[in-house]
């Protein structure tokens, strides 16, 4: 009789050792969840399980994975850690489970951008007066800088100088504009987040049954016109005062972002090098952050409106 061939890696082995069973990835999970850095691990475990096993099999993880942020919200901040369950443990089970009914990258980031968006309408409705709050939060951020940095040793020179940036700050109305899509960008960063742990345990699942697939899947998402329509729409109803729409902009705004990732991917898979480019790519998009974000959305839009995948595609072909 032969014998099932021996995990070659660690990682190999860690997947295999958490699919068999029931018991081992929801107590993995719950062992991860409370480690600060690590808990991130916790979400992977949970969409990892869901993506191989399904949705049932992922909702026994999920419930273990969320004890300790249930636990923390009854001794600290309940609505920190319940947003903290939702936008973390639920959506990832969430999004798990329609990426494995789909298959489809597309799908899952047009459901992360619809959760987002009725997410900040949900906040808006709960809380009018959403703009008030981040503008107060804002100033005091700053505000509680400066005092620390006083506590700290700070110069009377530097200080004055943190006191007169806050001060321009205020009378050019930075803070009031930045409270406008606060709430967007503070949601889609968590969704974001998210989206990445089901990413990192979507690879996980290639790397173990199906080599080289998640490569496909990431590189053929595109959104095109419609999302610039979109774009635009937002844009005109934000400037004619409906400021709720300026917390719908990074909703769309990432789209355009997800169009830039993926085109860098399909042209290093067309490249001989490729892990060059992508090594590239996103060494400069770490090192210029947030400014890099711009230029990012900004290729992303090009992508979608003139879509230079077809005549990058037919050219490479035309050289082999």
């Amino acid at each position: 009789m032969q014998q099932p061939a021996k995990p070659k890696t660690l990682s190999e082995a860690f997947g295999h050792f958490l699919l068999k069973g029931n018991w081992r990835a929801p107590l993995l999970a719950l062992l991860f969840a409370p480690i600060p850095f690590l808990n991130w691990f916790s979400l992977v475990i949970l969409g990892l399980v869901t993506l191989r096993k399904g949705a049932l099999d992922g909702l026994w993880v999920l419930l273990w994975a969320m004890l300790p942020a249930v636990a923390y919200a009854f001794v600290g901040n309940a609505f920190i850690w319940v947003l903290n369950i939702l936008g973390g443990a639920v959506f990832v089970w969430v999004m798990a489970a329609v990426l494995r009914r789909t298959a489809s990258w597309l799908r899952v980031v047009q459901c992360t951008v619809v959760i987002g968006i009725v997410v900040v309408a949900i906040v808006h409705l709960v809380h009018p007066d959403i703009y008030v709050w981040w503008h107060k939060f804002l100033e005091n951020m700053f505000t509680r800088q400066i005092e620390a940095a006083k506590k700290a040793g700070a110069s009377v020179a530097d200080a004055q100088k943190r006191s007169n940036f806050i001060a321009t700050m205020k009378q050019s109305g930075a803070f009031t504009k930045a409270s406008y899509a606060a709430t967007g960008i503070m949601t889609s960063m968590t969704l974001v987040g998210s989206l990445i742990d089901l990413l990192i345990a979507r690879w996980w699942q290639s790397y173990l049954f199906n080599p080289g697939g998640l490569r496909k899947e990431v590189a053929d998402i595109r959104f095109a016109w419609p999302t610039l329509v979109a774009l635009i729409a937002c844009v005109l109803l934000a400037l004619a005062g409906f400021t709720w729409f300026w917390d719908v902009l990074p909703f769309i705004a990432l789209l355009f972002l997800v169009n830039c990732v993926t085109l860098m991917h399909k042209l290093a898979q067309l490249m001989n090098a490729g892990w060059l480019l992508l090594l590239f790519f996103y060494g400069l998009s770490i090192l210029f952050f947030p400014f890099s974000m711009g230029v990012i959305i900004a290729i992303g839009l090009f992508d979608g409106l003139v879509n230079p995948r077809r005549w990058l595609i037919k050219t490479t072909d035309e050289m082999r």
